[in-house]
């Protein structure tokens, strides 16, 4: 790999810096801006007077950001003439409590909220599968979970109602009161991992061991069965399953721009819209502080299950009781929530976003698309069935790498700027993408993607990828053989 100017770190060290960069750019965008500074700044206890310090030190173009080159130029410099400012002693902490929530057996402690909740979550969707019959139901108040997972058969069969025939039963060894041998477990696990990881979910410092082992590795499983649950229930806030949500279209957007949002930004935008439905004048950020006092809450669930008999009345309650009426309402309307009332007052982001996209899949309140909205979005979403199969692969590998703001929903559709490609590989390779040099930010016209995707084919090619005959308006133009 060719090194960045202005510093000689190596691959393993540059990939380690780009997790700490990506940790504090919350916006997604190439750059830290001050305000993002100031946050990462605070969250590590390091005082944010020594900001414009820092700047000077970092900054060399002097435009009041920090891009990745700057930032891997200014930890080489004070590597050899010494961190007089402390920007490198922060840095190092970042890596540092990374790799502590990372590693294997770093983290001593586990949320018991967090097993309840997924344990009544697999009640609800396995209870009645006749497979499960030995295992079911889970008891939520322990570590029951972690003892039914353990011999691979009940993953499996959540895999499988993520993504459909995912998983061959036949291939899965089975028996009807359990009692598997542990080479038959291990097989069970291997095949869960691999078919987790075909499905999009990202296994890291996870093996069949571990699965099997699953009381001994709580926090592993937990991560694993979050990312499950979480795709699960986000799988089908897309435009594709909810053509309805169009509506959601801000002014000066298209279809495309909705189509690149996340699913969870799909969420917030969708909580916001019946906000401001109901005339209430707040709006969402996120799912922990923002929806902690149930407000918000209250207001979304008058907007979709008025019907049902929801209303505001606990808007004048104490957050306790409004919490708890929350809950009622959300069954009221048909759901079946798995957080309590305490997982909303503490404001656990991920249950509160779980407990969102619950509501949205069961009641999403929009309006119809007309037969001139749906026309226009057959033609955004057309799929090719021949190679429908390798380019959902694909694609879910491109979501898999968890990168902020971008979300592919359409392979050819999101290449064809370039903007996709070149956050792929600069994650493959961090620091090898020129983002303020060579690469077009806001590709709006026909030339500056064929500019960006051009330097994506080039860069490939330093990768040593085979792209022979394969050039930029290739992608542009959406050819899919190439």
């Amino acid at each position: 790999m060719a090194y960045a100017a202005g510093h000689q770190f190596p691959p393993d060290k540059v990939a380690e810096f780009k997790e700490a960069f990506d940790s504090w750019n919350t916006d997604g965008n190439a750059h830290l801006d001050q305000q993002e500074m100031v946050v990462a700044m605070k969250g590590l206890g390091v005082n944010v007077e020594a900001l414009k310090d820092m700047l000077k030190e970092v900054d060399q173009n002097n435009d009041g950001n920090i891009d990745f080159d700057e930032f891997l130029q200014a930890l080489w410099k004070v590597k050899n003439s010494g961190d007089a400012s402390g920007f490198a002693t922060m840095v190092k902490k970042q890596v540092e409590l990374i790799a502590i929530k990372t590693a294997s057996g770093g983290v001593k402690s586990y949320s018991q909220d967090e097993v309840t909740a997924f344990a009544n979550h697999l009640n609800y969707c396995l209870g009645d599968d006749p497979k499960l019959k030995y295992l079911m139901p889970i008891n939520p108040n322990n570590l029951d979970l972690m003892e039914k997972v353990a011999d691979g058969v009940m993953i499996g069969r959540f895999i499988n109602m993520i993504e459909p025939d995912t998983i061959d039963w036949r291939a899965v060894n089975y028996k009807k009161k359990g009692g598997l041998n542990q080479y038959h477990v291990i097989e069970n696990q291997n095949l869960n991992i691999a078919a987790a990881k075909a499905i999009g979910l990202r296994i890291y410092n996870l093996s069949a061991e571990d699965l099997r082992d699953a009381v001994k590795n709580p926090i592993l499983v937990l991560g694993f069965m979050w990312q499950a649950v979480k795709m699960q229930l986000l799988g089908s806030v897309n435009l594709k399953s909810h053509p309805e949500l169009i509506t959601l279209v801000n002014d000066g957007e298209d279809m495309n721009d909705l189509l690149g949002l996340p699913p969870e930004e799909l969420l917030k935008r969708w909580v916001n819209y019946h906000l401001e439905k109901q005339e209430y004048d707040k709006r969402i950020k996120n799912f922990s502080s923002d929806v902690k006092d149930g407000k918000v809450y209250t207001v979304l669930l008058k907007s979709i299950g008025e019907n049902k008999g929801c209303n505001l009345d606990p808007l004048k309650w104490d957050d306790d009781k409004r919490a708890n009426q929350v809950l009622l309402n959300a069954q009221k309307i048909g759901a079946k929530p798995f957080l309590t009332k305490q997982d909303i007052l503490s404001g656990n982001d991920k249950l509160n976003m779980a407990f969102v996209a619950q509501l949205f899949n069961t009641c999403p309140g929009l309006k119809e698309v007309n037969a001139e909205e749906q026309k226009e979005l057959a033609g955004l979403l057309d799929d090719d069935e021949g190679d429908s199969r390798e380019e959902r692969a694909f694609r879910m590998w491109m979501n898999s790498l968890g990168l902020k703001k971008m979300y592919v929903n359409n392979l050819y559709e999101d290449c064809r700027s370039g903007l996709v490609l070149l956050k792929v590989i600069d994650k493959i390779e961090p620091g090898s993408v020129k983002w303020k040099k060579k690469v077009e930010r806001k590709p709006n016209n026909k030339f500056k993607k064929i500019n960006n995707t051009n330097y994506a084919v080039d860069l490939g090619k330093q990768m040593k990828l085979s792209l022979v005959n394969v050039a930029g308006p290739d992608i542009t133009a959406r050819n899919k053989k190439l």
